[in-house]
């Protein structure tokens, strides 16, 4: 993986959880072997866990170096893996839901009408009037598609928010730089 695996599981299983409102099969076993492979993946590389990213702290070596040292335990992680999911997936069709052909048709809209809104949102912040555009966009998806705002997970898309906010940016504010600036970060036993 070349993302951390707490974000690739943060991608991931909230995709193959919507899957469960198109199709009758059950999907616990396919999250359970996602959060597997994510976290298999997240072995080769430093980034990939904070496990690894201690690791290569410790042993002190390059981004190659890890990656080489690491690949055996991969290797090996992955052929169990594969051989688990032959054993636990057996061959089954999937099976939609009867209702899928007017969704999509309703989805085909909704998808176009956001292609065209993404658009004209990337012109309006090249014009430097995004504020602007933000509140018409959700007053237009609130008349227009507001079974689709009711149905979103807004505590998925709250956590989206928060684990990519940019911590620099918050740091350089006033009263938090100040509040860092008195706290002792610096210890014997650090590491990072």
């Amino acid at each position: 993986m070349f993302l951390t695996n707490d974000v690739s599981l943060l991608v991931v299983v909230p995709l193959t959880l919507t899957m469960r409102r198109f199709i009758r099969n059950d999907i616990s076993k396919l999250i359970v072997f996602e959060a597997i492979a994510v976290n298999v993946g997240s072995t080769l590389i430093p980034i990939g866990n904070p496990q690894n990213l201690f690791l290569w702290y410790q042993w002190n070596i390059s981004f190659e170096d890890f990656i080489l040292k690491m690949l055996p335990l991969f290797l090996i992680l992955t052929l169990i893996l594969i051989i688990f999911t032959v054993f636990v997936f057996k061959k089954k069709s999937i099976t939609f839901n009867n209702s899928i052909s007017q969704d999509l048709d309703n989805h085909k809209t909704l998808f176009l009408v956001s292609l065209l809104l993404l658009i004209i949102y990337i012109i309006v912040i090249k014009l430097g009037y995004y504020h602007w555009m933000l509140p018409f966009i959700f007053i237009f998806y609130l008349i227009f598609f507001s079974r689709t705002i009711i149905q979103m997970d807004w505590f998925l898309i709250l956590l989206f928010i928060v684990i990519f906010i940019d911590f620099n940016i918050i740091s350089a504010i006033p009263m938090i730089s100040n509040c860092l600036s008195n706290i002792d970060l610096v210890f014997q036993g650090m590491y990072f």
